[in-house]
């Protein structure tokens, strides 16, 4: 299947993290989706009750990332990626979560993960 809606850059200050001061102090996280799914219907009719309203998936996903806090990067992007496969009539969602603020170091653009989940594959 190929098509799918792309939301790129959601940003959101979250508390997510290993260390304590990530829990405590904060810092920006950014999110990209990739949202699979048949557009076949939507394109013939050109209506939205025919797709997924993209402002409810990232109401979603605000509503996860700005919640309890993960202490990983890939529990959070999995449970991310369940959410909206059990809320949303998609087949499979990519959920790529960039961390530009690690506490690392050494230089670099950012950290993260990119996990993709099928809809088969939510219980």
């Amino acid at each position: 299947m190929s098509d799918k809606i792309v939301i790129r850059g959601l940003k959101f200050y979250c508390y997510h993290g290993v260390l304590e001061s990530e829990r405590s102090q904060g810092q920006c996280f950014l999110v990209d989706l990739d949202l699979y799914r048949d557009f076949s219907g939507a394109v013939l009719k050109d209506v939205l009750e025919d797709t997924v309203d993209y402002r409810s998936v990232i109401c979603l996903v605000k509503e996860i990332m700005e919640g309890p806090p993960y202490m990983l990067l890939e529990t959070l992007a999995d449970n991310l990626a369940g959410k909206i496969l059990r809320a949303f009539d998609f087949q499979k969602v990519r959920v790529k979560i960039k961390k530009p603020f690690a506490p690392v170091s050494e230089e670099f653009d950012y950290i993260g993960v990119d996990i993709t989940r099928r809809r088969k594959d939510v219980k």
